[in-house]
């Protein structure tokens, strides 16, 4: 029937909400409701409709609309924006959970312009995705892309953690849906990754799940397997049935491409009895369109076309083109083997029709264009960043380059002021020392010369006349052969003359 899998797998896309409420309902609505009657108008009252809204999109939808419309009403009122822009994020939530898709959108888009104008910048986000989310049911690729990667800049912004992971799990969804299974393991383990780190069983679930779906694409039937065992094992411990169906359709989807048809159409109708109890028609096509190929494989070809004409009717109600498409290609196929070549045609022309608008080749090209866009404007922000982070070393290493450079002209001032002032000082005291020298040195000369002058005074004073004396009285001796000679030679004694002092 088909040149390779045709898809039927069931793939779990996030709605981002901003409420928070997790009670169980009917605790959390009645606890809500009394506090509203007594609430005043304001921003209070309005967050607390805002959580019953929510609240009552499990339950009644009706109910659900009411309050999302007083809390409209109410946030006009008290010109509060982002309580306005809540109040369709409710009813667009209300719309989708009932698979009306185009009111959904249009309610979400203008939740999108109420948060934007009103800053809110998670808000935002959260619209974004489930603007996505919507397209994306409805096999609007290109569009959905689009809003998926705008949602995951702002939470990757802001470091919503949890948020970014719902909208990472949903991109791999769409490039699993688009049979680009390398891009959608790459965001399924991404997702995983981030939901083990908040420790959030049910989106782990779901996380294998989707990877579960990525490793059947690619022939892996193994590791899917293994993954969808991994999911069910934790969702039957949740009791959640609206997942369980799911990991059914999917294990269901894989016993197709074994071709062990008898074991996939157990786990394909226990998935349509659980889904056939909730309100996700998209869902329910789609495991129509499953049984329905399993009939025309094994030769049942008007139940086959029955299943088909199922599959249909609940795609065209809700708009779901993908669902469409499955649904045609089967009637298409079926008509042929019974030779209604009339209604074979019929189908083939609106297959065409949905195939060319869901996998034109402009729409692929705009897909990858905004993928590597978004690639790159996250390669440039972290290379801002990077830039900007070296930037700081830099300017931190020139700082301490200069602090540096200062500390050493500082130390080297100071050392060199030191040296001239102890050279100052060193010669201070050498001339100190030299002059004390001299002072010293003049002392002893002066000393000399007065004992010169004096020992002088005493040879003129005192031993000339003693001299004269001797050479006078050197006359009266008298005269021998023995001492004439030595009074001749006293005689010739020229003595210095005494002077009046």
């Amino acid at each position: 029937m088909f040149s390779n899998r045709f898809l039927f797998i069931r793939v779990f896309v996030t709605l981002t909400f901003s409420a928070t409420i997790s009670l169980s309902q009917n605790k959390a609505i009645d606890s809500m409701a009394n506090i509203l009657k007594t609430a005043k108008e304001d921003t209070n009252k309005a967050n607390i409709l805002y959580d019953l809204s929510w609240e009552y999109n499990a339950i009644d939808f009706q109910k659900a609309e009411e309050y999302a419309q007083r809390l409209i009403e109410l946030s006009r009122k008290i010109k509060y924006k982002k309580g306005e822009g809540n109040g369709y994020a409710s009813l667009g939530a209300s719309r989708y959970f009932q698979s009306k898709y185009p009111d959904a959108i249009n309610f979400y888009e203008k939740s999108l312009e109420l948060r934007k104008s009103a800053n809110d910048k998670t808000g935002t986000g959260g619209a974004f995705n489930n603007v996505a989310m919507v397209y994306h049911k409805q096999g609007n690729y290109t569009s959905a892309i689009n809003y998926y990667l705008e949602a995951l800049k702002i939470f990757e912004s802001l470091g919503e953690t949890e948020k970014a992971a719902k909208t990472i799990q949903n991109i791999g969804v769409l490039y699993l849906e688009l049979k680009n299974y390398q891009l959608s393991l790459k965001y399924g383990f991404k997702a995983l990754a981030q939901w083990q780190k908040l420790n959030d069983n049910n989106q782990i679930s779901i996380s294998y799940n989707n990877i579960g779906n990525s490793y059947s694409g690619m022939k892996n039937y193994k590791e899917a397997i293994n993954c969808y065992h991994k999911a069910l094992d934790i969702e039957k411990e949740n009791r959640n049935n609206l997942t369980i169906g799911s990991v059914y359709f999917n294990l269901g989807s894989v016993y197709i491409d074994m071709k062990a048809y008898e074991k996939s159409a157990d786990y394909i109708r226990k998935s349509i009895s659980l889904c056939e109890d909730s309100e996700d028609k998209a869902d329910l096509a789609l495991g129509y369109s499953t049984l329905g190929f399993l009939y025309f494989e094994t030769g049942k070809t008007a139940m086959a076309i029955e299943q088909y004409k199922k599959a249909a009717k609940v795609a065209e109600s809700i708009g779901s083109k993908n669902n469409c498409r499955l649904a045609y290609h089967g009637l298409k196929n079926a008509y042929v083997t019974q030779k209604n070549y009339a209604e074979a045609l019929k189908y083939s022309d609106l297959y065409d029709l949905i195939k060319d608008t869901l996998f034109s080749e402009t729409s692929g090209k705009q897909i990858a264009e905004m993928q590597t866009k978004y690639e790159t404007e996250k390669k440039e922000k972290e290379n801002a960043i990077l830039i900007s982070a070296n930037k700081i070393s830099l300017l931190e290493l020139n700082r301490q380059k200069i602090q540096r450079n200062a500390i050493i002209i500082v130390f080297g001032f100071i050392l060199f002021s030191g040296l001239i002032l102890y050279n100052r000082y060193r010669l201070k005291n050498k001339n100190k020392i030299l002059e004390e020298k001299n002072l010293r040195n003049i002392a002893v000369f002066k000393a000399q010369e007065d004992e010169k002058a004096r020992l002088s005074k005493e040879l003129h004073d005192g031993v000339g006349p003693l001299l004269s004396l001797i050479k006078l009285n050197a006359s009266s001796i008298e005269v021998n052969s023995g001492t004439k000679k030595v009074i001749y030679e006293i005689k010739k004694l020229n003595f210095p003359k005494p002077t009046n002092n």
